[in-house]
Formats: structure tokens, sequence, C-alpha cells
């Protein structure tokens, strides 16, 4: 696991990022019944930084703090 501290280096362009991003997001979406019924199907037409963006607000304060991402 990784600090909370701790700077994460993404690059859009290496697929092996991507999938990781992807894979968490469709994860957090799986287990998460508020996080699914707040973005519904939708949220997979999100790009990747977008993912990524709510990924790390959500890690970082659940809900609450993708929602005050989003606003």
């Amino acid at each position: 696991m990784m600090d909370d501290e701790e700077e994460v280096d993404i690059d859009l362009e290496d697929p092996d990022d991507v999938k990781v991003i992807e894979t968490e997001f469709k994860k957090l979406y799986e287990t998460d019944a508020d996080f699914r019924n707040s973005f519904g199907e939708e949220a997979f037409d999100l790009d990747i930084m977008q993912k990524y963006s709510i990924i790390d607000a959500y890690n970082q304060g659940g809900m609450p703090a993708v929602l005050n991402l989003l606003s």
C-alpha cells in the first residue's frame, strides 16, 4: 500500500498505467453502491485523467471527497 503522502507518477501514455487506473475505477464502481448510484454507467465514459482524479479523491476521503471534487 502507498502512504497518503507519497506522490504517484502516472504516465497516461503508458498502457500499463492506464490499465491500472481502469481496473481500480471498475473495482470502485463495483464495490461502492453510493459511487455506482451517483455516477451510473456514464462513469465509464470519463477520460482517464478524470478517472484518476476521482480515484485519488475517493482514496483520500471517500464519496464526500469525490462529490466535493465534482462541485
